[in-house]
């Protein structure tokens, strides 16, 4: 399942009645539960890394900072999401079908011949409507 931010990812997702893998429930979990990427995270970012369980709101600042700062949390991040993801699967194993939920799954080449890509578009309205009823919603951080 890709698409842009917003565009209805993980509602499509459950439609199918299938495992869901998200990873943006499992990168929360990750924040929440994995001291270890704190540590990393802190070592990389010390100026806006400050508390653990790791605030969203600490990571946008340094992308908003530097750019460059993006690929230093992806490179912390991404592999504990990819080891979750690889879990999922072999639990899910026997299952049909899975749904994995990925925003960035081209872009971190997380798929394989095997895989059904599934796009979901929808108009930048109803994105901008659908984030901003969001918590955590940043209009700098999304464009």
């Amino acid at each position: 399942m890709v698409g842009d931010i917003g565009s209805g990812k993980s509602f499509v997702a459950k439609q199918f009645g299938y495992p869901i893998f998200n990873a943006d429930t499992e990168v929360a979990k990750i924040y929440k539960t994995e001291k270890s990427c704190f540590l990393k995270l802190k070592k990389k970012l010390p100026k806006y890394i400050n508390s653990y369980p790791i605030k969203k709101n600490e990571l946008g600042r340094a992308i908003l900072k530097n750019k460059n700062n993006l690929k230093k949390i992806v490179n912390i991040v991404h592999p504990l999401v990819r080891k979750r993801m690889n879990n999922f699967l072999k639990k899910n194993y026997k299952s049909k079908m899975v749904v994995l939920d990925i925003p960035l799954l081209i872009e971190n080449k997380m798929y394989d011949k095997n895989f059904v890509l599934i796009f979901i578009k929808a108009k930048k309205s109803h994105i901008n409507k659908k984030l901003k009823e969001r918590s955590n919603y940043n209009k700098v951080l999304i464009k």
